[in-house]
């Protein structure tokens, strides 16, 4: 898989939002505000869900990546599914 001509979901709701946010978060990144204490809070709120996954499914296959690295989850993923794990139900 290529990544010529690939967009974020991101930078796609940018684009719709108006062409001059697409461009300024594209080439003018030091004009956005830091990352604020509440954000924060809420970015901390996200790995708090995800350790508790964690602690619910200990026998959770997990693709380890780098997060911008689409690509090699993709190749990464059926390798994964495909090994035998116990306990893992899905896919039948």
């Amino acid at each position: 898989m290529s990544r010529t001509g690939y967009i974020s979901k991101s930078k796609f709701l940018q684009g719709l939002q108006g062409s001059k946010l697409l461009w300024s978060a594209h080439n003018a990144k030091h004009l956005f505000p830091g990352i604020g204490a509440a954000l924060q809070a809420v970015f901390d709120q996200g790995y708090e869900v995800g350790s508790f996954a964690k602690m619910l499914f200990p026998k959770r296959i997990e693709i380890e990546t780098d997060p911008a690295d689409f690509d090699g989850a993709i190749q990464v993923a059926p390798a994964s599914l495909s090994s035998p794990s116990p306990g893992r139900r899905w896919p039948r």
